[in-house]
């Protein structure tokens, strides 16, 4: 395991495997940390018939810890917002809880944004 980003609200582990879960992040605070992530850019996969979300390529939309008032006014602004060209997904971290990223192109890809996100 190796400890990519640590701060006094959260710390963000990779587990150095790429099965199961790839890492995770773990919140200190008392609040619930809300992370909103926007796909990005997609290819066309000819075998599958699916399109594919570049794993890189995904971005933060937002990052914040919410009392319960402002955790429903992101459900419903994620929600508003699920759909072409914007695909939102919004994870949830309940306060003091630790969240995972599975070893899939989805996990890879929130994983891979979040990294990005918090070492700038």
């Amino acid at each position: 395991m190796k400890t990519l980003y640590q701060d006094k609200l959260c710390k963000l582990v990779d587990n150095e495997h790429d099965y199961d879960f790839v890492g995770w992040i773990e919140n200190f605070t008392d609040k619930t940390m809300v992370i909103i992530f926007l796909p990005g850019e997609y290819d066309f996969n000819e075998e599958s018939g699916e399109d594919v979300w570049r794993e890189d390529d995904w971005k933060i939309e937002e990052l914040s810890f919410c009392d319960d008032k402002e955790l429903e006014e992101k459900r419903a602004f994620v929600e508003e917002n699920d759909s072409w060209p914007n695909f939102t997904t919004m994870v949830e971290i309940e306060p003091k809880k630790v969240g995972g990223f599975l070893a899939d192109g989805t996990g890879r890809s929130m994983f891979n944004a979040l990294r990005k996100h918090l070492e700038k």
